[in-house]
């Protein structure tokens, strides 16, 4: 039926261009990281155009022709597993009368724009039906694929919840097929996996990025928000603090609310010798946050060594 309304309105009012989707949150890698212990209030999901999802076309619509699942007006969000359970959660449409649509995607040791090329789906809701929605313990299971729910009459709007495991990386794509442009909440409920770690961020690893002395790159144990983390990088000082930080570049610069890694660029390359990285309030008066909203504990310091860069030499010319 959705189908058949859609092509309604289109032929009734014609189709208003879109632009595509993009900023925070509106593409796989500005996806918004999570902590499952909090709600997530979306005021709006303006109308936009995204790529479609491969998933075998399991769906049919009332024609019998196969239904894409598509990515058009949709908000992502990034779930990282720390105890393996059972994936629970609740969607609540801003105006009850909105049918979202929703899947999620298994990205583990993947980029997240695979999704749009490899068929990644953990669990998918196309139900047409209006209101909440989600991942419950006592949802029905799809028929014939347990956790899958085309459009139709009687068709379940609740999936059963699926497992997900310790150290996987996972996205939610949440989508008002509506396209009303009201917004909803989002929480995490009623599932067994724990999607937080209760644990302030530390440095895992300094390094140099690449070829480039001055460029540094640091890594980090879990998802840092972008709002702790000041522009000029004023949280880092490297030794004694003369090597110039002139600036950051990170996966905040393409929307997203949260990262693992960041490269510092320096204002002169660091010479060849062991360095240590110190991670102190920044000009914002904090350290850094995790998305729980944990700060890593100020005066970390994380030794690390610029290697001798060996030029290049000949070893044989043939004929």
């Amino acid at each position: 039926m959705r189908f058949f309304c859609l092509l309604l309105l289109l032929c009734s009012f014609g189709v208003n261009a879109q632009s595509p989707c993009s900023g925070p949150g509106r593409t796989p890698d500005a996806s918004v990281a999570v902590c499952g212990s909090l709600i997530f209030p979306q005021a709006n999901v303006p109308s936009c155009t995204g790529p479609n999802i491969p998933n075998g076309l399991i769906c049919l619509d009332q024609f019998g022709q196969p239904e894409p699942v598509t990515s058009n007006n949709s908000v992502w969000y990034k779930i990282h597993c720390y105890q393996t359970g059972t994936l629970g959660f609740l969607i609540i449409p801003n105006s009850p009368g909105d049918d979202y649509d929703w899947e999620v995607m298994d990205i583990t040791n993947r980029p997240a724009s695979d999704v749009f090329t490899t068929n990644l789906r953990v669990s998918l809701n196309l139900s047409g039906v209006t209101g909440s929605t989600g991942c419950t313990p006592t949802a029905p299971l799809g028929v014939p694929i347990p956790d899958v729910h085309c459009a139709g009459n009687g068709v379940s709007r609740f999936n059963r919840m699926p497992i997900i495991n310790a150290g996987g990386d996972y996205l939610l794509m949440v989508t008002n097929f509506s396209s009303s442009g009201a917004g909803y909440n989002l929480s995490f409920t009623g599932g067994t996996a724990v999607l937080t770690n209760n644990a302030p961020p530390i440095v895992t690893g300094v390094s140099q990025a690449g070829c480039d002395p001055s460029q540094i790159k640091v890594n980090f144990s879990e998802d840092v928000l972008c709002s702790s983390l000041t522009p000029s990088g004023s949280e880092f000082t490297i030794s004694n603090g003369t090597h110039v930080i002139t600036g950051i570049t990170s996966a905040c610069s393409v929307g997203a609310n949260a990262f693992t890694t960041l490269t510092l660029n320096l204002q002169t390359p660091l010479l060849p010798g062991n360095y240590t990285l110190t991670v102190n309030n920044g000009t914002d008066m904090n350290t850094l946050l995790d998305v729980c909203n944990d700060a890593m504990l100020a005066g970390i310091q994380v030794p690390f060594t610029i290697a001798a860069q060996i030029p290049a030499t000949i070893t044989y010319i043939t004929k």
